[in-house]
């Protein structure tokens, strides 16, 4: 872990941290305090402070995470605005109330975050610090190479699958209708990505014909559940013990399982480190056999809805498609834009050609098995 530029400073937030434990905890115990210079690591959306503590005779890791606007550039305002408020006390509620559900399930290698406590001084959540690797390092050519590498890979597939399918038996309560969503929704945002496609000067219609948007118009919407709104790869630590634990969960979203299904094999398929790593992803069979993997862990063997897995998948592919082709185009302009429209026409469009062609193709099977 590197340091980073801190927006706020780390003296302050140990400080205040250490400060709030010591309140919070009996006065027989022992004032906290640091082992270590407090890390800094920022990211989009929250800045993570980590602390290295001293408690009596007991030696702590913590991890102090601030939520913030993408582009803010000072501290104070992650405290005073309301909207980022919010946010940090419903981080917290949804981490703890995730926490607690996955204590009450039986397999100890699915585990989730431990949130301690939430300061509102500084609209932090404190948590217990998780020792474990990010999923995406393990999903690599390279790592794919080895037949120990293959068998560990699947394994934390099937795990993760495990993992999503316990965070699917949540209790549905406290939702509104702003919360719902359906099939017809998610497949209106698909043909608006197919339209934004075309906007930037790449034509599918001879993949996304009125055949397979016939198909997908007749898929009926099954149960609804919690989804965790950004189930991908990159949400998740591999933990030395071999268990795995899922972050973010958003809890915001009461839609198609499949949602969470959709995202996360589609996230395999289209990963922007890989792509735009030359177009190196994992071959197609490797990554198939993830994806079986992976569905494996959450079906255990009961036959699912291959076209209802297609149609939330599709809208990933075609939004990651988007996405990838805006950022090109805004990290590459001016002089950079020649190097840019290589990538694009080069890499990109040839990569998600492949891959929406194969993605089709499961749909017509599909369809006709």
């Amino acid at each position: 872990m590197e340091n980073s530029t801190a927006y706020a400073s780390p003296e302050i937030v140990a400080e205040t941290t250490l400060n709030f434990l010591a309140q919070k905890n009996s006065t027989d115990i022992a004032r906290p305090r640091l082992t270590a210079t407090p890390v800094v690591f920022s990211r989009p959306w929250s800045t993570l402070y980590f602390l290295a503590i001293q408690v009596a005779d007991e030696s702590r890791k913590l991890v102090v995470k601030i939520v913030r606007f993408d582009d803010q550039k000072t501290a104070d305002l992650s405290w005073r605005s309301e909207n980022l408020l919010q946010r940090g006390r419903c981080e917290f509620e949804t981490m703890r109330s995730v926490f607690n559900h996955f204590a009450n399930q039986p397999n100890a290698s699915l585990q989730a975050l431990h949130p301690l406590v939430y300061i509102p001084e500084i609209n932090a959540t404190v948590m217990d610090f998780s020792e474990g690797a990010r999923m995406n390092d393990y999903i690599t050519t390279q790592h794919l190479f080895s037949a120990k590498g293959r068998q560990h890979t699947t394994q934390m597939m099937k795990q993760a699958g495990q993992w999503l399918r316990w965070l699917h038996t949540m209790p549905k309560t406290n939702y509104t209708d702003q919360n719902l969503f359906d099939t017809t929704g998610i497949l209106q945002e698909l043909l608006n990505r197919v339209s934004d496609l075309h906007q930037l000067g790449v034509t599918v219609a001879q993949d996304v014909d009125k055949k397979i948007i016939a198909i997908l118009k007749h898929i009926p919407q099954d149960t609804h559940v919690w989804n965790h709104g950004d189930f991908i790869t990159g949400n998740f630590l591999v933990l030395p013990n071999k268990g795995v634990l899922g972050l973010d969960v958003v809890l915001d979203r009461i839609d198609s399982p499949y949602y969470d299904l959709g995202r996360f094999v589609g996230d395999l398929k289209t990963r922007r480190s890989s792509i735009l790593r030359w177009g190196r992803l994992p071959s197609p069979r490797a990554i198939n056999s993830l994806r079986e993997a992976f569905l494996n862990g959450y079906f255990n063997g009961e036959q699912y809805n291959k076209l209802l897995l297609a149609l939330y998948e599709g809208y990933f592919i075609f939004r990651e498609w988007v996405d990838m082709l805006t950022y090109i185009q805004d990290k590459y302009s001016g002089r950079k834009t020649f190097l840019g429209n290589i990538i694009i026409h080069g890499i990109i469009n040839p990569t998600f050609h492949r891959i929406v062609k194969q993605w089709t193709s499961t749909i017509r099977d599909a369809a006709n098995a």
